[in-house]
């Protein structure tokens, strides 16, 4: 299940995923705090770091960069997907309510909030599109480029714990990813609690690809989204 949302903002800073992600644990917290503590919290109120079950994108139009800004044209357009129907009511309703969202000196006006139609999957193979590009690491958290050879493997390894925690078990048989037309993106991101300077550097990879499973997984995947960092805006794909 998935929806698409519209807000009115005057321009977005160049890590702009993070206020959506912010927006999401907020809405949460206020629509259902028992469910925000099983997903963001460990523990005795430790942050839980374990992958949850939606992703999201963000698309502008003509977007343009100007000092650490970005420049676009119409609203942004935000796409929110999950297959646990709870997460996905929560964030649905809660937004039905929010008028404006506030995160430091950013603001978004919410304007129009759609419900999505879900595509059909009906075969092992399917042709995907990214609307938010795909980030595949290694264990030592080294990015890997589609040309790697243990890309597959990682993916495989990413899948198969996404699964997991979304449905108590992971992937039927192993998943085959092709590139059609596949382009690297360096995506920069403010991360709180990050050691290393100011901004992360993200490389992942946008563009058109074919990805071969068993059904349930494909269809699960489809909702869930594919890669690391699927809650932080990586990773959503749609069926072309």
């Amino acid at each position: 299940m998935r929806f698409l949302c519209e807000f009115e903002a005057k321009d977005l800073p160049v890590s702009y995923r993070i206020i959506f992600v912010s927006m999401i644990k907020d809405i949460l917290k206020k629509e259902d705090e028992i469910l925000y503590r099983k997903l963001f919290i460990y523990g005795d109120d430790k942050k839980n770091k374990a992958t949850k079950s939606y992703t999201f994108a963000v698309l502008l139009k003509n977007p343009k960069i100007d000092d650490e800004r970005i420049q676009f044209e119409g609203n942004v357009r935000w796409f929110f997907s999950s297959p646990d129907p709870k997460i996905l009511i929560n964030v649905y309703n809660g937004l039905k309510r929010l008028n404006t969202f506030s995160y430091r000196e950013e603001k978004l006006d919410l304007k129009k909030i759609t419900l999505l139609p879900q595509k059909v999957i009906g075969d092992e193979t399917v042709v995907f599109k990214t609307l938010s590009p795909i980030h595949i690491k290694d264990k030592s958290g080294k990015p890997l480029s589609i040309r790697d050879e243990n890309f597959s493997r990682e993916l495989n390894y990413i899948s198969d714990i996404s699964l997991k925690n979304y449905r108590g078990y992971g992937i039927k048989k192993p998943l085959r990813f092709e590139p059609v037309n596949m382009k690297k993106v360096v995506v920069k991101e403010r991360i709180s609690g990050f050691d290393k300077g100011e901004f992360l550097y993200i490389e992942a990879w946008k563009g058109i690809f074919k990805l071969s499973g068993a059904l349930e997984d494909l269809r699960d995947l489809y909702e869930l989204g594919v890669g690391f960092r699927r809650n932080q805006g990586f990773g959503m794909i749609e069926v072309i």
